[in-house]
């Protein structure tokens, strides 16, 4: 067991962001366990626990904390190689950021972002008249995706289309009309369930005081 306690010095409002970005050891076997906790030893609540393979990738999680305690477990005298990356902030890294911005009449999509694996936040814009798939893409990974206060509208394909493992999915105060496919579409990739790459953290979709017009 390999454990790695990590400490902040920050003020309490700031969040702590975990991006795993590579694991892999000798044997591609199952790792036993992978538990990170928002404290400084090993009892205290766990954020996620998972098992992977090599070259698995999690969604990133939060903890707002000043520690961060991580435990990896792995077959004896098997040699682990972990990259991580850790943030502090005041909100959750983004791996896509477009506020207040205008994306419009591109001959491709509109907003594309492949292998997510923290979140993409649209706020305060308009995705318009882009002429292929959706007018916002997400295609694989796992991660949240965030659009408020946005318009996504008049695209040649889907509005807000999401292909991938899963993660938090959030529309509010926004509107998705007059898109030529679907306003709003949600596919997740479930075909490898068994030995899947990306694995997300949670599952789960919010819509509210948004417009959707056309397809759904």
């Amino acid at each position: 067991m390999v454990s790695l306690k990590i400490k902040f010095k920050s003020i309490r409002s700031e969040s702590r962001v975990k991006k795993f970005l590579k694991i892999f050891k000798n044997l591609n076997q199952f790792f036993k366990k992978i538990s990170p906790s928002p404290g400084n030893t090993e009892y205290d609540r766990v954020l996620v626990d998972w098992t992977l393979r090599n070259y698995t990738r999690v969604q990133s999680v939060t903890s707002t904390r000043e520690y961060i305690y991580v435990r990896v477990k792995a077959q004896p005298r098997s040699p682990v190689i972990a990259f991580l990356r850790i943030t502090a902030g005041v909100h959750k890294a983004y791996d896509l950021n477009v506020t207040n911005s205008v994306v419009s009449d591109n001959g491709g999509r509109g907003v594309a972002i492949d292998n997510l694996r923290s979140s993409l936040h649209i706020h305060h814009s308009e995705v318009s008249n882009n002429n292929h798939i959706a007018g916002v893409h997400v295609t694989s990974g796992a991660g949240d995706v965030n659009v408020t206060h946005s318009r996504i509208t008049f695209n040649h394909g889907d509005g807000l289309n999401i292909t991938y493992y899963g993660g938090h999915k959030n529309v509010s105060k926004s509107s998705l009309s007059r898109n030529e496919g679907f306003g709003f579409a949600v596919w997740l990739n479930q075909t490898t369930k068994d030995r899947a790459e990306f694995l997300p953290v949670n599952q789960t979709t919010n819509i509210e005081y948004s417009r959707i017009i056309g397809k759904f």
